[in-house]
């Protein structure tokens, strides 16, 4: 069978009808103003991960996206160029992801036993790169192969719209543009300057007044408004668009078999790992909790927030 997506709606929504990985990732939400998610997950066994577990960043980010990208959509040689040229500006691009133990003398606030995943190894130093240039990559595949305008659409406290826009101006697709908001005096001089240098008739940046999710609503409504949606392309390409927490995934994957090698560990039933993500609108986190429905081995799941603590509250 196909693999298919669905609406978080559908339950309460009887016209929901199952889209294919090409339209979930390319509207951002349903119709029914839903987030689109798998009907089903997939399982990796134990014997799956083992045969993962020595795998490359690009080699495992295939292994991975191949399991909930149906090949009808994206063949194997396609999808393993796709991930390939995602990391090749990644500092480490066999291992987009660094782990590294920190110091466990007494005076430390780590246990012996604490591992820190860095995921700033991408071109714009920032974690998001990991979610934004696999998605993408991805789109401009779709968009290429039918022909059709994308416009993304983002708002952005910081992270988002750097990785964004570098990601966009990488792929140079004539029908990929990205349109990236921000509130003003709310992010840092070095992620406005990054956004504004930026040189790219594909990317285009503005700041707006107010807080850092108030332009949450209005993008929505243009994504739910058919005609200007369908005239645009317009996709919205934060966390609620299911191609992020699907690109990180990869990376909860890595680390795990990164610390299993570590600790010399190759019996992976038993070793499981605990993870403290910060956390702001809970994409990350969301990828984590995937990651170990689909069977990899995490344990608890800890979303720790600052004085932005929404989450939290």
């Amino acid at each position: 069978m196909p693999l298919m997506y669905t609406s978080t709606r559908s339950s309460s929504s009887p016209s929901a009808v199952s889209s294919t990985f090409a339209t979930a990732i390319s509207s951002g939400y349903a119709p029914d103003s839903g987030l689109y998610v798998p009907q089903s997950l997939p399982l990796f066994s134990p014997g799956d991960l083992l045969a993962m577990s020595g795998q490359s960043y690009p080699s495992l980010a295939y292994s991975v996206l191949r399991r909930f990208i149906d090949v009808g959509e994206i063949p194997n040689e396609d999808l393993r160029e796709i991930t390939s040229r995602t990391y090749e500006k990644f500092e480490f691009p066999a291992e987009a992801v660094t782990v590294v133990q920190p110091s466990s003398s007494p005076s430390s606030a780590f246990p012996p036993n604490a591992y820190v995943a860095e995921l700033f190894n991408g071109p714009t130093n920032c974690f998001k790169d990991l979610g934004q240039l696999g998605l993408v990559n991805l789109l401009k595949y779709f968009c290429t192969k039918r022909k059709r305008r994308q416009t993304l659409l983002v708002s952005t406290t910081g992270d988002t719209g750097p990785a964004a826009m570098r990601a966009v101006a990488e792929a140079d697709c004539p029908l990929l543009s990205v349109i990236v908001s921000y509130p003003e005096g709310q992010i840092s001089s070095f992620q406005r300057k990054q956004m504004t240098t930026i040189v790219s008739p594909r990317t285009h940046v503005c700041s707006f007044q107010g807080g850092g999710d108030d332009m949450d609503l209005p993008i929505k409504k243009m994504g739910m408004d058919e005609d200007f949606a369908d005239e645009h392309g317009v996709c919205g390409v934060n966390s609620y668009n299911f191609g992020r927490p699907l690109m990180q995934m990869v990376h909860y994957f890595f680390t795990y078999f990164k610390i299993a090698k570590l600790r010399g560990v190759t019996d992976f039933e038993s070793f499981r790992l605990d993870v403290v993500v910060p956390t702001g609108a809970m994409g990350n986190i969301v990828a984590a909790y995937i990651s170990k429905k689909c069977g990899l081995p995490l344990h608890f799941l800890c979303a720790s927030v600052n004085d932005n603590d929404i989450t939290h509250r």
